[in-house]
């Protein structure tokens, strides 16, 4: 009569790191196809709405002559000044934590 049922299989600890780190692979794998194929699906979506609006003079149609109207170089000072903004209320934030850690020392 055999104990064997009785101890734990000695082969899948061996093996549960490995299967730990394919599993966490194959997940970070599906998040990185969900985060990068949600932006494209979003453009097809888009490319459609355009497709169906084409040859009809509707809010769209004012609304792509507005965005038009801008230079490139007022659209990239607008994107530089929004990113500076974001820049420098995350420095205020990290700043705060880092006064705060070191006053509690």
């Amino acid at each position: 009569m055999s104990h064997s049922a009785d101890r734990p299989n000695r082969n899948f600890e061996a093996y549960a790191p490995t299967l730990i780190r394919l599993i966490d692979q194959i997940f970070e794998t599906a998040r990185t196809l969900i985060k990068f194929s949600a932006p494209v699906f979003g453009l097809l979506i888009v490319r459609g709405m355009i497709h169906d609006l084409a040859g009809r003079y509707t809010f769209a149609d004012i609304a792509i002559k507005f965005l038009g109207d801008f230079k490139i170089s007022e659209t990239l000072a607008y994107f530089f000044g929004a990113g500076a903004l974001v820049y420098g209320k995350q420095q205020r934030q990290l700043r705060k934590k880092k006064i705060e850690e070191l006053s509690s020392m």
